[in-house]
């Protein structure tokens, strides 16, 4: 007789059950609905990028489902073979089977690979279905490289996926097996594994793992692309054949044994069975013998012969991956003295060759032009502008909000008060004043500047490097602190939130801030958020690398915009080097934000990119493709951080792919030139890159560059063999030109020169005192400036703060030349002193040369007569004795 009690209790329990099943789905949804609305109101915010948010969360919905839908299937099916295996043989042994369930670990298995999955496929499978062709092949396969960057990863996430979901799929169904019988036998065996059409399931499961694996075996042998053997990445003899040979007979035997051995082991010929499967680790075991044997006894003695058209392939590839086969060689004449005339008529190179550092200018902006205490100059770069008409390198910094030196550090003032930075200074690189202190193109609070075209008319820095946190605008009844630290604004840009009573509630739940719902002042005001330029930019264009030094410009609308390179990369280019775990890189997009409004634009500067041209294939729209803005091309400058990959590589790859012979005995190769390292005495370091302006050989019009010094490895003489550089203006961005010197010629590194400064006893004896006196005396980073066949070199000393809130200033700037082993210097207070000094020296020693000169031949005119008189003496005493006789 039924118990309606257990019954009625039974069904009310499963309907609360469901009730909270369904209302923490409901409250899941909920909470993920209000997040992707937080995440597009974000996007539109920043700059109309909620289609690429959208686009990858449609993907990654699309995929999740599709992979969720797919475990569930696989376990479901197992379950299904399992239950009715089980029920079968427990009809045939008159055993009760009892209930076996199959959905519920096939829907357990499908919610777990939804989370599993969620980011595991939509990146790869939009570039998949957004390929493009690189036009270049690989040198072994002869497929497109766009294959591997676009197609490949896509294919091993995928295989990968199937693979794994298959092998948790076998281990269910033999744990599903052990705990059926278990339950129903009360005791755990693995005999029961043995019953016929158990083992048949689980074979077959096995089989199709196999099959699996096999599938698997071109992407292995295509993986040998990517391995780094001896240095190099790229498939080796070895492997190209012992191993993909082993793997291509691989690929049909695996499945040709799989088939063989069920079908003789359902024929119960078990040892059959067992020898076809034997025939698997024999042929690995031999490949392996094999390999070692090839390895051993005809690569060992002959590896440059054996491995030279790999190496090759490393060369080639390499090159291309970082864009340095594009590179224009130029060979310099011997550098020669240079004169006055020649640096008067060069005057506009020299004027701008840096004699102060931006961390020597960042302490001096800190010192005297910060205004009130809560701003702070971060950052400095070197840019280069018009000023007065010249060509101009500057020095620009923000005036940036720094919340951490307010004293009064209460919500009011943190989120309503003190909301923004203020406008910029800039100084002259190439100049300081005779204290050694920067001269000021914009300095105070008031812009003051000596061109009057370069006027700031929206100096407040909403969006900038130093803010990470939410600021509240536009709020009622309370303003902002502007300007000197007591004059008030409100804010009239277009950035922002609106803070409508929804959002407050969402955005209150988001940053755990119960004020933005509690306070008077919220309603109806504008939330600014995402304001770090760096993570605001990231979150525009998350599949881009950005560069960690953005740089403020002063438009010619008189507003503050911030620039950000920004890379296409991969570490999926065949046969290329890695480095930073990267082997393909592209400068494809500038990172335009307004610090006002915060409105963010990626501008495409290298169309030719086919990474870039996938990218705006995915995301239509996002991307301007006008050319960028010529104030802003104009300002603008090639990045460090790229030119320092393209330099440090180009110390071995440098040689053509035909000079294999080169490449692997590495008797060839460059070091980056050596200077002193400031931060550890008595240590060297590689010398940084520099920005000058010059007209380099071979080129016919002049140009801003970053420059980087090549010196032979291992040679302690730091003599130069070559030096890169690369344009930064806008006629020549991104030419790599390497100046190579003659083989016979030896011109001197920075690390010598600096040793020679070292070397200047009136100076060396000024820093000795200085020292013993409490101050720190360091000396800056050396410049060498190509002026047509000369180079010049310029070193500031500096003397540098002891303590917090010091300023750096220049003590004098030694510049000058070398000639074989000659040292020819001059000092001064500024470069121009210096120059002075220096050809006034040059005069002087020109001089004592002519004197010595004339010393030498009177001398030498001297011993002449003597010898005459002497010859003339013999001649004589010969006429003599011929006459007596």
């Amino acid at each position: 007789m039924m118990d309606y009690k257990k019954e009625w209790i039974k069904k009310n329990s499963r309907r609360k059950i469901l009730l909270i099943v369904f209302s923490l789905l409901a409250v899941s949804l909920g909470v993920m609905a209000v997040n992707v609305y937080l995440e597009i109101l974000q996007y539109d915010e920043i700059g109309n990028f909620s289609s690429a948010y959208i686009k990858n969360l449609l993907y990654q919905l699309v995929f999740s489902l599709a992979a969720g839908g797919i475990a569930f299937f696989v376990f479901a099916l197992s379950g299904f073979f399992v239950r009715k295996n089980c029920t079968d043989y427990f009809k045939k042994t008159g055993m009760n089977a009892g209930k076996m369930y199959i959905f519920i670990p096939a829907v357990v298995a499908g919610l777990i690979t939804v989370v599993w999955v969620k980011d595991k496929f939509y990146r790869e499978a939009l570039l998949f279905f957004n390929k493009v062709s690189f036009s270049v092949k690989d040198p072994v396969f002869g497929k497109d490289i766009g294959y591997y960057i676009f197609q490949r990863p896509f294919l091993m996430t995928l295989l990968d996926f199937l693979t794994n979901l298959w092998i948790a799929a076998v281990l269910f169904t033999v744990l599903y097996y052990l705990v059926s019988f278990s339950t129903v036998f009360s005791r755990f065996s693995f005999r029961y594994l043995k019953i016929d059409t158990v083992l048949t399931h689980n074979l077959i499961n096995v089989g199709i793992f196999f099959m699996m694996l096999a599938c698997s075996f071109p992407l292995t042998k295509q993986g040998f692309l990517f391995d780094t053997v001896n240095e190099y990445v790229g498939a080796s003899f070895v492997q190209m054949k012992v191993w993909i040979p082993y793997y291509t007979i691989m690929t049909f035997v695996l499945p040709i044994v799989t088939v063989l051995a069920y079908y003789l082991f359902k024929k119960s010929r078990y040892k059959k069975a067992l020898i076809a499967i034997g025939v698997i680790p024999f042929l690995w075991a031999a490949a392996m013998v094999a390999s070692f044997v090839v390895k051993e006894t005809m690569v060992k003695p002959n590896e440059l012969y054996m491995e030279s058209s790999y190496l090759k392939n490393n060369i080639l590839m390499t090159r291309q991956a970082y864009g340095i086969d594009r590179i224009t060689t130029v060979e310099s004449p011997e550098p020669i003295p240079p004169s006055r005339e020649l640096i008067q008529k060069n005057k506009g190179f020299t004027e701008n060759i840096p004699v102060t550092d931006e961390g020597a200018a960042l302490s001096s902006f800190n010192r005297y032009q910060k205004g009130p205490l809560f701003y702070t100059f971060g950052d400095a770069d070197i840019l280069d502008y018009t000023v007065n008409g010249k060509k101009t390198k500057v020095i620009i910094s923000a005036r940036e909000i720094n919340r951490a030196l307010l004293s009064d550090k209460s919500y009011i003032n943190l989120k309503y008060r003190y909301t923004h930075g203020y406008g910029l200074v800039m100084s002259y690189a190439g100049e300081v004043n005779t204290e050694g202190e920067p001269e000021y193109v914009i300095k105070e609070l008031t812009h003051e500047s000596p061109d009057s075209s370069l006027k700031v008319l929206r100096p407040e820095i909403y969006y900038g490097e130093m803010t990470y946190d939410y600021a509240i605008v536009n709020a009622s009844g309370i303003r902002e602190i502007d300007f000197d630290g007591s004059t008030e604004s409100r804010y009239e840009g277009s950035g922002g939130i609106p803070l409508t009573f929804w959002n407050r509630l969402f955005f209150a739940l988001e940053y755990r801030d119960i004020n933005l719902i509690s306070s008077e002042y919220a309603k109806n005001a504008t939330l600014l958020t995402n304001r770090q330029i760096l993570n605001r930019a990231q979150m525009a264009a998350p599949f881009l690398e950005l560069d960690k030094d953005p740089y403020l410009i002063l438009n010619k609308e008189g507003r503050l915009k911030w620039v950000i390179n920004a890379y296409t990369y991969s570490d999926r280019y065949p046969c290329s080097r890695y480095t930073n775990g990267i082997n393909y890189i592209r400068h494809s997009v500038k990172v335009v934000i307004d610090a006002y409004d915060g409105k963010t634009e990626l501008y495409v500067i290298d169309p030719s990119d086919p990474l870039i041209q996938a990218y705006m294939k995915m995301y239509p729209g996002i991307f301007r493709t006008v050319p960028l803005p010529e104030d802003i091309k104009s300002y603008g400058k090639y990045p460090k951080y790229l030119f320092e990959i393209q330099s440090d590589l180009l110390r071995k790859y440098y040689l053509e792919p035909e000079q294999t012979d080169a490449f692997y005995t590495q008797n060839r190769l460059w070091a980056i030139a050596k200077a002193f390292n400031e931060t550890a005495s008595a240590s060297l370091k590689d010398h940084d890159p520099y920005y000058v302006y010059t007209l380099l050989p071979g080129q016919e019009k002049p140009g801003s560059y970053w420059i980087r010094a090549f010196t032979p490895a291992g040679d302690n003489r730091h003599d130069l063999t070559s030096y890169l550089a690369v344009g930064c203006g806008p006629m020549n961005y991104g030419e790599l030109i390497l100046v190579t010197f003659p083989n016979d010629v030896f011109v001197w590194g920075p690390y010598r020169w600096e040793e020679k400064i070292g070397e200047i006893e009136p100076l060396a004896e000024q820093i000795r005192t200085l020292r013993q006196n409490g101050f720190n005396v360091a000396q800056g980073k050396t410049t060498f400036l190509p002026v047509e066949n000369s180079l010049l070199y310029v070193a500031p000393i500096y003397l540098r703060p002891s303590g917090y809130g010091g300023a750096s200033r220049v003590l004098e700037i030694v510049a000058g030349y070398s000639y074989g082993n000659e040292f020819t210097y001059g000092r001064g207070k500024t470069l121009s002193d210096a120059l002075t000094d220096l050809f006034e020296k040059d005069e002087d020693r020109e001089e004592e040369r002519e004197v010595e000169k004339l010393e030498e031949l009177m001398e030498k005119l001297s011993d002449l007569k003597k010898q005459l008189e002497d010859l003339q003496e013999q001649i004589e005493n010969l006429y003599n004795e011929s006459k007596g006789n």
